[in-house]
């Protein structure tokens, strides 16, 4: 149906048709081919489903005289064809996903892309020592095949061009033909440079990533650090999270960082426990806490294809609530407003400035262990003066405070890390580290930059952890979600995992422009779940509104570093390249000392001078998932930078030159 579909839009000929349907292995090239360009086709109206669909009849047409079809070229299609369908499928079934990873090894043993994909899988998932190890392996052995199959390509360029220089000035028919008998493959001429070439850059794409993902990991292990910044230096990268950042259980010890001292006095970051009363509580982790909550599901949440989404609220002037507003002309609160007030009401007592917050926008996040979040700050672009002290400018407005509130944790996940860099400082000298404890709220001035620090190792499962009656399991008194029976994972739905589950509100002074959520229909069942009213102000408990918040000092860690540059030392008889750690600046700017004599730039003075968001810059502790987009141009800028950082400038600079290719194609015809 799909060759005679593309027959008729003329795409191939009714020949072809029927020398696919002769020859397997036509028709399951032609099959991938179509899932990919259609994958890769922003403008085509197809789906995920379909991509899948065609995806699953190649490897139904490779295999359905039970061995693969095609020889060595039906096996390496074989290969791929799984890796790209085990990406589709992997963010709503992992176990699925590791299958196809590992038939896809055994297809083909040399394919750096199948090891990388099912090693990043191992580091996603894992749940014991093991399974970091069996990353490990599987990385390094994606960058071993990637090595060995560039140098033999290498050694055959070479053997190729040696024939050539024997030919001299001989017929170049000759040479042809010696050329063609010599391809194993059978590729036709001047189709073999061209895919050898497109070869070579998935290769070449292959083990960056798996270097990536190894430096990643070794940066996470204790006693690793030289190893992973050698890694770091050979991927180009000249700065990096502090390794006690990046290498700590911040979850589970002590480190060099200093509990408390001197965070809540700065105004800047704290931590407040117990914030909302238990029905508050109860009401937001019933909604949000289950993998296949509709929150989740309506929203395609663990998609790739999934960007950032927010909602947004305008608030009651300060001092109204459920108790002094007039329900019969607005109607009745709901609980989720009164969740906004009660957070509302716990960062003003860390920076009054929220009383004049008349715009909450919320979010939500439900990650993995394993899983952090890109560097970035919180703001819009409107061309309109800064809030929040006037940080930023340039048209950037950044809110007054943002909160984040630990749902559950359960010794999943890592923890927040906000730094004193603003887009006015462009440099970081300090940061807070908090912890993440059920029913905590993190405060933080809303123009600083921050992250999601990756959980360190593997995640951490108590050990009574069992299901209790119904299926429900309980960790303490926290619900985080229903195991699955063998009929729903049969079903294809998203597969229970411990997560770490956050609930973000940033407040404004002017609206933000965050859409407000939609109204509850047939096909989304989230909006009533979660924004349900109120049937009175006695649904609170017994907990009054204006009762007062204690700051917990202890919950916030200073950290005295958090950049510092690569250090490598090379051996081999080859140049040292040792750099020496960023400390914090000493807040001078003069490069003379008492006796005049001129003296290098202190590590801060160098910070200035260096964008920590630019490409250069390991920041690469983010999200682990596959990282495919179906049917869209990649989206914004996970360091929501404004469109200011390399990358975003230069994925501008291709949009352009395509739009301009494509209107001069367009005149031209």
């Amino acid at each position: 149906e799909r060759l005679e579909a593309s027959w008729c839009a003329g795409e191939i000929s009714g020949a072809e048709i029927e020398e696919t349907e002769e020859n397997p292995l036509d028709s399951a090239v032609f099959l991938f081919s179509e899932a990919t360009r259609q994958l890769a086709d922003a403008n085509s109206d197809a789906n995920e489903r379909d991509i899948r669909q065609l995806l699953a009849c190649c490897i139904d047409t490779l295999t359905e005289k039970g061995g693969c079809v095609g020889g060595r070229e039906g096996s390496s299609l074989l290969c791929e064809a799984r890796v790209l369908l085990g990406r589709l499928v992997e963010w709503r079934q992992a176990t699925k996903a590791e299958q196809l990873y590992r038939a896809a090894i055994e297809a083909n043993p040399h394919s750096a892309e199948a090891h990388l994909q099912l090693g990043r899988l191992f580091l996603l998932r894992a749940s014991c020592e093991g399974d970091l190890s069996q990353a490990e392996e599987l990385l390094r052995k994606a960058m071993q095949i990637a090595e060995e199959n560039a140098s033999d390509e290498l050694c055959s360029e070479n053997a190729s061009n040696d024939e050539e220089g024997d030919d001299g000035d001989g017929d170049e028919d000759d040479k042809d033909d010696e050329s063609g008998d010599g391809d194993e493959d059978g590729d036709e001429e001047g189709g073999g440079d061209g895919e050898e070439e497109g070869y070579d850059e998935e290769e070449d794409d292959a083990a960056a990533e798996a270097c990536r993902l190894l430096a990643r990991l070794l940066c996470q292990s204790s006693g690793r650090r030289e190893e992973a910044h050698c890694l770091l230096t050979s991927l180009g990268y000249t700065h990096a999270l502090s390794h006690d950042l990046t290498s700590f259980d911040f979850l589970r010890g002590s480190g060099s960082a200093s509990f408390g001292e001197a965070a809540s006095a700065s105004g800047l970051v704290a931590a407040l426990d117990d914030v909302l009363p238990r029905p508050l509580l109860d009401h937001l982790t019933s909604a949000l806490g289950p993998q296949d909550a509709p929150f989740w599901m309506e929203h395609a949440y663990s998609s790739p294809a999934t960007g950032f989404f927010s909602y947004g609220h305008e608030l009651p002037a300060w001092g109204e609530g459920p108790a002094c507003r007039d329900a019969s002309k607005a109607g009745p609160f709901s609980l989720f407003e009164c969740l906004l007030l009660r957070l509302r009401e716990a960062a003003a007592s860390v920076n009054p400035m929220v009383e004049k917050a008349r715009y909450a926008e919320w979010w939500a996040h439900s990650r993995p262990h394993s899983s952090g979040h890109k560097a970035h700050y919180d703001y819009v672009f409107d061309g309109t003066p800064a809030e929040g002290g006037g940080e930023g400018g340039g048209g950037c407005r950044h809110p007054i405070v943002s909160t984040v509130t630990y749902l559950a944790t359960n010794g999943c996940g890592g923890p927040t890390l906000v730094t004193d860099q603003s887009m006015a400082s462009l440099h970081a000298t300090e940061g807070w580290v908090v912890v993440p404890e059920a029913n905590r709220t993190l405060v933080f001035d809303g123009t600083l930059l921050h992250c999601v620090l990756p959980g360190v190792g593997p995640c951490k499962r108590p050990p009574d952890e069992k299901p209790q009656d119904e299926g429900e399991d309980r960790r303490g008194d926290r619900f985080v979600g229903k195991k699955r029976t063998r009929e729903e994972a049969e079903k294809g739905g998203a597969e229970e995992e411990p997560r770490r589950l956050s609930f973000m509100v940033a407040f404004w002074e002017s609206d933000p422009r965050a859409p407000p959520p939609p109204r509850s229909s047939e096909e989304l069942k989230w909006p009533a779940s979660l924004l349900e009213p109120m049937a009175s102000s006695d649904s609170l408990g017994s907990q009054e509104s204006g009762q007062s918040f204690v700051v917990n000092p202890q919950a916030v860690r200073l950290v005295h570093r958090v950049w510092e540059r690569i250090e490598c030392r090379e051996s081999g008889g080859q140049e040292s390249r040792s750099r020496s750690a960023l400390e914090p600046s000493d807040n001078s700017r003069d490069n003379s000392n008492e006796s005049g004599e001129r003296k290098a730039p202190s590590p801060g003075q160098e910070l200035r001078d260096l964008d920590l968001l630019s490409e250069t810059c390991f920041t690469d502790f983010g999200s682990l998932n596959s990282g495919l987009l179906i049917n869209s141009i990649q989206g914004d800028c996970s360091l929501n930078c404004g469109g200011a950082c390399a990358a975003c400038r230069q994925a501008a600079a291709k949009q352009a030159a395509a739009k301009q290719s494509a209107a001069a194609t367009k005149e031209g015809e």
